[in-house]
């Protein structure tokens, strides 16, 4: 893990090898629009990788938030980051616990096809 790296899009969360998680600060957009802007969080974190103001490393984006939404994005350091990530050794269940609905819920009103009246 890196030294703590702040900067106005972002502060860094985590780093290794593959990725990077930042906290992206709000009003900051994820990637430019239509409109091309030049100060998005995926230009700073490339700015970051590529140690200094002119982009030679990419950062791959991952998700993004919108623009005036605050928290951790991920990014791949590499466009072939993803086929080294570490898959779960079995996947979750779908079977869900609990209620399918409001209505099945104990001390919910009875609806229509509940079973009561």
């Amino acid at each position: 893990m890196s030294a703590v790296v702040k900067s106005r899009a972002f502060v860094l969360v985590y780093e290794d090898d593959d990725i990077i998680v930042v906290d992206k600060a709000a009003g900051v957009l994820t990637v430019p629009t239509l409109r091309r802007e030049r100060i998005t969080l995926v230009d700073e974190v490339s700015r970051y990788l590529s140690r200094g103001p002119r982009i030679t490393k990419q950062a791959v984006i991952v998700h993004r938030l919108d623009r005036e939404t605050s928290g951790l994005v991920v990014f791949g350091k590499s466009h072939g980051w993803t086929g080294r990530t570490r898959t779960p050794r079995s996947s979750p269940s779908p079977t869900t616990h609990g209620y399918g609905s409001p209505a099945a819920s104990p001390g919910a009103a009875a609806g229509p096809g509940s079973g009561s009246g």
